[in-house]
This record gives structure tokens, C-alpha cells and sequence, in this order.
């Protein structure tokens, strides 16, 4: 498989595939979008609160880069300079899951998303080198409501062979049983979401967001 230089800069997300593929967390874009608690979501700092110079950040995990780091908890929380914690969404208890250090590591996956919290040393740049996964080999496996009305967050994140969607909307459409989607503005420390109608945004391969799945949401997707 090609090998890729994966770069982030913490605030968001932008991916440019040229003759390397580059991932780059920049500030968002003015594009205007509510900036609202997610229903029955609760924000990464009520379970771990940050101290003075602390700030969540959302990434994803597009490539392979268990040769730059332990493809652990306690892996990445060591590779990224001044990160203090590493967490996870359990969708299954609808919870979060946090590592500090010490015991509870967990195992992290290719395309999962996680929250990293930084403090105020932390690399305004964080690069890996890791592998492409084969086209079609990101999969998630989904947790849905089953009951008539309600919905259960998971998340995923855009696979890189998945470039045609743009959009939340788009992303609603294309995995279905979707009520809502949700990003991390990580200046603001707030989620974004999007429910259907005004406020849709952009949304880009390696990007991670959580979607709230009804009862009519496929088992996998994509």
C-alpha cells in the first residue's frame, strides 16, 4: 500500500491529497452554522473537565500509522506532545470513554475518531506516516435506536474512497436513519449540528463527526 505523510494542525481538520496525502487541523471557516449542544449529547469537558490551557480536539485516524506510534490509548497520548488525554464514544453504552494513563488503554481502530485533550504545549503540528487503507476497507459498524422514536450517536469518520460527499446533508442522505449530524468546533469548544434544512456544512475524507441513528439506520455503513 502507498505510504502517506499525515500532518494535523490542532483547531480542524483539511486533507490535501497530492503527491502525499497531508491532513491539516485549521481554524473553521465563516461559514455560518448553529453552534449548539447536541440533544442528550454531552460535551467531552463534562466528563473530563479541562484545566486553565486546555482544549479538546476532534481527529480522525484515515491511515494506518502503527509504524509512527502504538496504535493504542496509551500510544498516541504518548506520541502527541502535551496531550493529557485520549477519549473515545462508546455508542453501544452512549458514553464516553477516557484514558489518562495507567490502566483502562484501549485499542484504537483505522477511521475512528477521538478526542484529544491538549494542553497549552502541545505542537501546533502533529505529522504521522502511515498507510492508505484498501479501497472499501473502512467500515462501521452502527448502533441504532430500536425503539419508535429516538436516536443513538455514533462515530464514524468519511473513509478517503468516500470524496463524493460534501456536505452533511449529503452524509445524512448517504448513510440513512440519520437525525442528526455533528462536528467539533474546536475553537469554540462547542459541537455544530445539523438536523436537516438550514445549516448544513461542509463536511471532508478524514474528517471525524457524530451521526444519531433511528431505528431505520443500516447495521453498517459504508
Amino acid at each position: 500500500m502507498k505510504r502517506f505523510l499525515f500532518t494535523t494542525v490542532f483547531v480542524a481538520l483539511v486533507l490535501v491529497l497530492a503527491v502525499a496525502a497531508v491532513f491539516a487541523l485549521k481554524s473553521p471557516d465563516a461559514v455560518q452554522t448553529a453552534a449548539v449542544e447536541a440533544p442528550a449529547l454531552a460535551s467531552p469537558a463534562s466528563v473530563l473537565a479541562p484545566t486553565a490551557g486546555e482544549k479538546y480536539n476532534f481527529i480522525a485516524m484515515p491511515l494506518d500509522a502503527s509504524d509512527s506510534f502504538s496504535y493504542t490509548a496509551s500510544g498516541l497520548l504518548g506520541y502527541v506532545n502535551g496531550a493529557t488525554a485520549v477519549m473515545k464514544w462508546d455508542a453501544a453504552n452512549q458514553y464516553y470513554v477516557t484514558y489518562t494513563g495507567g490502566p483502562g488503554d484501549f485499542a484504537l481502530e483505522i477511521g475512528g475518531a477521538y478526542f484529544l485533550l491538549l494542553d497549552n504545549s502541545a505542537d501546533s503540528v502533529l505529522s504521522f506516516v502511515g498507510d492508505v487503507p484498501a479501497q472499501g476497507s473502512v467500515s462501521f459498524s452502527l448502533v441504532k435506536e430500536t425503539g419508535a422514536s429516538g436516536c443513538k450517536y455514533n462515530t464514524i469518520s468519511l473513509p478517503l474512497d468516500e470524496g463524493s460527499i460534501t456536505t452533511a446533508s449529503q452524509l445524512m442522505s448517504d448513510i440513512g436513519g440519520v437525525d442528526s449530524v455533528v462536528r467539533w468546533d474546536a475553537t469554540t469548544q462547542h459541537y455544530v449540528t445539523y438536523t436537516g434544512g438550514p445549516g448544513d456544512f461542509a463536511v471532508s475524507i478524514g474528517y471525524p463527526y457524530l451521526v444519531c441513528l433511528n431505528n431505520s439506520a443500516p447495521a453498517n455503513w459504508p
